[in-house]
């Protein structure tokens, strides 16, 4: 399961436009909406990973991914609430 999310997240792009003629990125682009959902879903499927007691040698690993996915979750409802 943590190959099939790091896979995914490797070829995932988020796109960031300018707007307005603002020389500057402003907005999101493409289906945040998709993005989101596999976030809020690889978060959980990672959650599920550190609970098992199977984990423990790939548990660095799988806390790093969490947080970082966690941190881009954050990013993105930060920027859309802008």
């Amino acid at each position: 399961m943590n190959d099939e999310i790091h896979a995914y997240w490797e070829s995932a792009e988020l796109e960031i436009k300018t707007w307005k003629g603002v020389d500057a990125p402003c907005t999101l682009g493409g289906n945040i909406q998709d993005l989101q959902e596999k976030l809020e879903e690889h978060g959980q499927a990672l959650s599920q990973m550190l609970a098992m007691r199977y984990v423990t040698p790939f548990k660095q690993q799988v806390e790093d991914k969490s947080n970082l996915l966690s941190a881009v979750s954050d990013t993105i409802e930060q920027w859309l609430k802008v």
